[in-house]
């Protein structure tokens, strides 16, 4: 999600004609009207006034980039373990059993070929797993930094 899209969110959140006093204890909420019997369902949230946009970034990131990331980094490292035991046992019946040929000489090497990549392939996303892990917070941190950049410069635009 982009910068523009955040900013656009909490000025269309802010700007609901919220008017109330804010406290130093707890946030101040707003929440939206229900719809009336003949009007459809509408599912609403707990609206934040005073949230900020990097707040808002940075949790967005948190809760959901960052999930959706290790979701997929997890099944694809998955996905790199089922393809390279299959494989090693691909390798390993063509060796066993058809060794001693040069019928399928070149279908062995391709059998190898394909075990020494997926195990590149297999270490390149656990490293970034793990670099997804080790790096969250400061990640979380850069986002604060690019967000609260870009209101600054929207606020000095609007003078």
């Amino acid at each position: 999600m982009n910068t523009g899209k955040l900013l656009t969110l909490t000025l269309s959140v802010m700007c609901c004609g919220v008017s109330a006093g804010v406290t130093a204890e707890q946030p101040m909420v707003e929440e939206l009207p229900t719809a009336s019997c003949c009007d459809p369902i509408v599912v609403f949230r707990k609206v934040y006034v005073n949230e900020t946009l990097p707040e808002l970034g940075s949790r967005i990131y948190d809760k959901v980039d960052y999930e959706i990331k290790l979701r997929e980094l997890t099944r694809d490292i998955r996905i790199a373990e089922a393809e390279l035991a299959i494989q090693r046992d691909r390798s390993l019946v063509y060796e066993r059993d058809f060794s001693r040929t040069t019928a399928l000489y070149l279908t062995r090497q391709e059998a190898r070929l394909d075990v020494v990549k997926t195990e590149e392939k297999l270490k390149v996303l656990r490293q970034q797993k793990l670099l997804a892990l080790r790096y969250r917070n400061e990640q979380v941190r850069y986002r604060e930094l690019l967000l609260e950049d870009g209101a600054a410069r929207i606020f000095m635009d609007d003078k």
